[in-house]
């Protein structure tokens, strides 16, 4: 426990900032290295897997049901997007 709470305390020296960028746009490869890798700054990019067929498919019921033997642990996030 506590090699995971120095590594959060590591982690957490790396990002400065309290700002974290929106994007509603999935942005090229080259743009995102450059923008938010090489810099160390986190984004979020809104709706960049809203194609993938999990989006559909893993609703509650569904997860539940294919997981049983798991404990699932489920947040839920509501998007103000679309």
């Amino acid at each position: 426990m506590a090699a995971l709470s120095q590594k959060c305390v590591g982690c957490a020296e790396l990002y400065i900032g309290r700002h974290v960028q929106e994007l509603k746009h999935v942005p090229e490869p080259l743009e995102f290295y450059r923008s938010y890798v090489s810099l160390n700054q986190p984004v979020v990019i809104r709706g960049a897997v809203k194609h993938w067929p999990a989006v559909r498919r893993w609703t509650t019921d569904y997860l539940r049901l294919s997981c049983c033997c798991f404990c699932l642990l489920s947040f839920i996030a509501v998007s103000n997007i679309g």
